[in-house]
């Protein structure tokens, strides 16, 4: 496999969180696999336990380690690391999205809250947490 070495590589970890880098060492003797200018994704979708849930990170990180048996899936991208973007987290996985609104763009406006659940829709890639009313005592 060192011949994919500098290749984006995107990998799944047992605890089913996307990592996405550059290949940068495979060390069959450690049974270690390298990535460097590692973006972390989280776990977009695949765990449906809120206690478990990662949310994607914008942090680059420039090197992880992982063991062999840490790996659960292994793809090899033919884009770069920098043009990978988040698997869309449906609604039903995401406990939060009801307490969140998109922050607009210098070309939008702000959304109007609207009562009631969240529509299932892929969570937007920059949100703002919005306060809960406090309790109206009687």
């Amino acid at each position: 496999m060192s011949q994919y070495i500098g290749n984006t590589i995107s990998l799944i970890s047992q605890s089913d969180i996307r990592y996405v880098g550059t290949l940068e060492n495979i060390d069959a003797s450690k049974g270690t696999i390298s990535l460097k200018s590692v973006r972390v994704f989280g776990t977009e979708g695949r765990i449906s336990d809120p206690s478990k849930i990662m949310y994607p990170s914008s942090e680059i990180f420039d090197q992880i380690m992982l063991s062999g048996p840490d790996v659960k899936t292994l793809n090899i991208l033919e884009i770069p690391v920098d043009q990978v973007i988040p698997e869309p987290v449906p609604a039903a996985f995401n406990p939060l999205a009801q307490y969140y609104i998109p922050t607009p763009t210098p070309t939008q406006s702000a959304p109007s809250p609207a009562p009631g659940p969240v529509p299932s829709q892929p969570a937007p890639a920059q949100v703002t947490p919005v306060a809960q009313p406090a309790p109206v005592a009687p």
